[in-house]
């Protein structure tokens, strides 16, 4: 209406024919359309939707299918970015980052970030502000948006130098340092909590997925997803027994390689704490579980979240692989107990991909996660007696 000096038939002249066009070929439907609002700077309406945010979210409509759908790899995806999990909303408003989800599903972040030691405050972004809806059972979390790049894209663009290792290494461990059990008030935390009932939980409740996999393997020598399930249950039983977990006053909860960014000044930024121990809100938690979510990104997870695990098999990131491996495992001997046992590590990370599977809608994705399970659980063996 602006560019027409509020001139209904001018507008409809020049923009009529061009909108139904587009409504027809996209097959967006609608029920009828009004030319000829005013120009304002600012509309009231009870039933506005802003254009440029995210429609779905504002509306409560899902207006396409998943960004992946299970039997392919064909999904639309924004390049240069690692897509957020299906059951979380990632947005961009001018300088600050938008994450919403559930209640129940962020109020662990929402510890964390609220919580966060004030000598590690320069690891994680700024916050902004949390917006709760009770009504609608939504959290948001504001923050500051970060320039910087994954060390997913570092990693898997083999980029992923000795001296960007030990940085965020460094960092991790910072973070491990910056609490201890005498400055904190509340109980301990039980540190088992995430592992064999969080994973029995999650194999009941999506079992269908888990068969399919077996149905996929039923040829091969590969062991069955109720059989791996019993051992990891068995493994952990006598891990919480023997008391092998390395209780800590403060752990990431989620310290991969997409979650954490570095910053053109070379700063080390971690997003994406957990905060959480099953229902327990907490910063606690198991060292060895967020050692093994690093080991999980350096045996190739995002390789495998951004499409590349073709090149998992060359010999030019085999390579890779090793030196990269070489320099954490020195680093976990000379920084963290010297009892670490490897094994540990090798089992957590195993049981960690059998539990992502569900969580990612790419079929595709859930067989190489599986098979990296399997490849783990062969390297190691555990006396149950």
């Amino acid at each position: 209406m602006k560019t027409h000096q509020g001139n209904v038939g001018a507008v409809i002249a020049d923009i009529g024919k061009i909108t139904l066009e587009t409504l027809t070929k996209f097959n967006i439907p609608y029920d009828e359309l009004l030319f000829g609002k005013p120009y304002a700077d600012v509309y009231i309406d009870d039933s506005a939707i802003h254009a440029l945010i995210d429609t779905t979210k504002e509306i409560g409509w899902s207006l396409e299918k998943n960004v992946f759908d299970n039997n392919n790899n064909n999904g639309k995806k924004i390049e240069g970015f690692v897509c957020s999990r299906h059951f979380h909303t990632i947005e961009q408003l001018d300088n600050l980052i938008v994450k919403s989800s559930s209640i129940d599903d962020l109020q662990g972040e929402i510890y964390f970030y609220n919580n966060i030691p004030l000598n590690i405050k320069d690891l994680f972004p700024k916050l902004h502000r949390i917006e709760t809806n009770n009504h609608a059972n939504i959290s948001s979390i504001i923050i500051e948006k970060i320039s910087g790049t994954t060390y997913s894209h570092l990693f898997t663009n083999l980029c992923l130098t000795e001296g960007r290792l030990l940085k965020f290494l460094t960092s991790l461990k910072s973070i491990h340092s910056s609490l201890s059990f005498d400055s904190i008030s509340n109980i301990k935390a039980n540190i088992y909590e995430n592992y064999s009932s969080k994973m029995l939980s999650r194999y009941e409740k999506y079992n269908e997925i888990y068969l399919n996999l077996d149905q996929y393997f039923e040829n091969s020598s590969i062991i069955n997803s109720k059989d791996l399930l019993d051992y990891f249950l068995k493994y952990f039983n006598q891990y919480e027994i023997s008391l092998r977990a390395q209780h800590n006053a403060i752990i990431h909860g989620d310290p991969v390689f997409s979650n954490v960014l570095l910053t053109p000044s070379s700063h080390v930024i971690f997003l994406d704490m957990r905060g959480s121990l099953g229902k327990q809100i907490t910063l606690q938690g198991d060292l060895n579980y967020d050692l093994a979510k690093v080991y999980q990104s350096l045996t190739g997870y995002d390789f495998i979240l951004l499409n590349k695990n073709h090149l998992l098999s060359t010999t030019i990131v085999q390579t890779y692989l090793l030196q990269l491996n070489e320099i954490f495992q020195n680093f976990i001997l000379k920084n963290y107990s010297n009892n670490f046992n490897f094994n540990d590590l090798k089992m957590i990370t195993a049981h960690l991909y059998f539990t992502l599977i569900p969580l990612h809608q790419n079929f595709q994705h859930q067989l190489q996660f599986y098979k990296l399970a399997i490849d783990l659980y062969n390297q190691t063996s555990f006396n149950f007696n």
